[in-house]
């Protein structure tokens, strides 16, 4: 029999409030890379394991501390959809630049609450039906435009979406919700690249430009596209230009919109579109320029795309001899921090000419790029079974305390076939550590002993506490009743 020393911890454990009824558990590690603190912040967490778990999910559970309350709200997401889940848990504070654990319970579905959406995300948007307009800074937790609905993007606002989670099934459209063109007759467009204005029968207007430089107009004196503007790979986001006017009768093109995003998961199965304005056909002599496409910034941890992203330049108007010049492609800017997929249709192509003696814009950019990225990301770690030794390559088993109720020692056997440290920790009625042995065991059989006294070596009081045993990769708590 092994004597034991004891030392410090740095956390406690706490007597079981509900969690007794589970059978299972596995620590998440959860570990932040923000550079301050950060309160009340939704963590995804992946469950790729199946073992244990109901097929609804209903017995999951989650504590800050082993055996503790069910603190933590949490939502599921995502049950076993092709073999694995996605649940998000609230987490009240973490530190800047560190770790914590917390602890998922499944296996019974008795006790505690279960999956809730509105304490995970009490700031939450979601357009479920219909159409709205909305532009500016959009801040929630939770931010969906769902399969059928639309979202229109007020005119000359930029839309900026910021929330933990955004999931466009629907629509996002800021389609000629960037710079109008001028109303001055023969004038250039609006904004940095707005095409050139057309003269009367005998130029076409030029296309706006942004991402490139948008088409020059038809004939004799044809008026010249708009200039490039703005940033392939920075991440900020501008509006798209219009075309030029062709006459009285035949304005240019609208610019496409800007709309950002930033999140930690992104998903986009429906479509977000800035595209420009085709130029109005009026049957005048002097065609009008098409908008150029507007800007779309993505930036998620995680981005999952498979829908439409499109910020594509409008067309030049027809006009017989004076057609106008079709407008640039915008900017697609897309950044994330870890897992992309992008299967999705990215189009910033440029708007023909009104015909064939006008120019179409050029195409504008699309841009991808993994960044580093600040975040709070989670660690499922290996399962524990309350009152059940695991099986596993590793033989560990660890016996029931002995005796037990106890009044003198108590002792419990731990056979093992490889060398590792073990670690019991003693946890009283008030969820405080009074008790911590630690000791070097080579393979085989062993004895610890505990002799019923705290780390002062005072004897403790008549009452039940919690032995939790830490060894190899597998934890275990026993039940243990000190009599008088």
């Amino acid at each position: 029999m092994s004597r034991l020393r004891s030392i410090v911890l740095a956390s406690c454990l706490l007597v079981p409030a509900s969690s007794g009824a589970e059978t299972r558990y596995r620590p998440v590690t959860l570990t932040s890379t923000f550079a301050a603190g950060t309160t009340n912040i939704q963590v995804p967490i992946e469950i790729s394991f199946t073992t244990g778990l109901d097929p609804s999910g209903a017995s999951l559970r989650f504590a800050s501390v082993v055996g503790g309350a069910y603190d933590i709200p949490y939502y599921i997401e995502r049950w076993n959809f092709g073999g694995t889940s996605l649940v998000w848990v609230k987490i009240a504070s973490m530190p800047a630049s560190s770790s914590k654990t917390i602890y998922m319970y499944y296996g019974n579905t008795s006790g505690g609450a279960p999956s809730d959406f509105a304490a995970t995300f009490p700031n939450a948007y979601q357009l479920a039906a219909g159409s709205v307009f909305l532009s500016g800074v959009q801040n929630f937790d939770w931010f969906r435009v769902g399969p059928g609905a639309t979202m229109f993007v007020n005119p000359g606002s930029p839309l900026f979406i910021n929330a933990r989670r955004v999931i466009i099934d629907g629509t996002i459209d800021a389609s000629g919700k960037g710079y109008f063109p001028s109303g001055v007759d023969y004038d250039i467009g609006q904004g940095p690249g707005g095409g050139g204005g057309g003269f009367q029968g005998f130029g076409g207007a030029g296309g706006g430009g942004h991402g490139g430089v948008g088409g020059a107009g038809g004939s004799f004196f044809p008026a010249a596209g708009g200039p490039a503007y703005g940033s392939a790979a920075t991440q900020d986001i501008l509006m798209g230009s219009s075309g030029g006017n062709g006459d009285a009768t035949s304005p240019g093109g609208s610019g496409g919109g800007a709309v950002s995003v930033a999140t930690r998961l992104l998903t986009l199965t429906g479509a977000l579109v800035a595209n420009g304005v085709s130029a109005p056909s009026n049957g005048t002599s002097t065609g009008g320029g098409g908008g150029s496409g507007g800007g779309i910034l993505l930036r998620a941890y995680d981005m999952e795309l498979s829908g439409v992203v499109s910020a594509k330049g409008g067309a030049g108007a027809p006009a017989g001899a004076a057609p106008g010049g079709g407008g640039a492609g915008g900017r697609i800017k897309r950044f994330h921090g870890n897992h992309a997929t992008n299967v999705a249709t990215l189009n910033v192509s440029g708007g023909p000419g009104g015909d064939a003696t006008a120019q179409a814009g050029n195409s504008g950019t699309d841009y991808g790029e993994l960044i580093a990225f600040a975040e709070v990301t989670a660690t499922v770690g290996s399962e524990v079974l309350l009152g059940v030794e695991p099986s596993t390559v590793w033989h560990v088993r660890v016996g029931s305390p002995l005796p037990n109720p106890a009044r003198d020692g108590v002792t419990m056997s731990v056979e093992l076939d490889r060398s590792s440290t073990c670690r019991v920790e003693i946890v009283d009625v008030q969820g405080r550590c009074i008790r911590t042995l630690d000791v070097a065991l080579a393979p085989g059989a062993h004895e610890i002993s505990w002799d019923l006294r705290d780390d002062h070596g005072q004897r403790v009081p008549v009452g039940v506490y919690l032995a939790h045993a830490a060894v190899v990769d597998r934890e275990l708590t026993r039940r243990i009743v000190v009599m008088q």
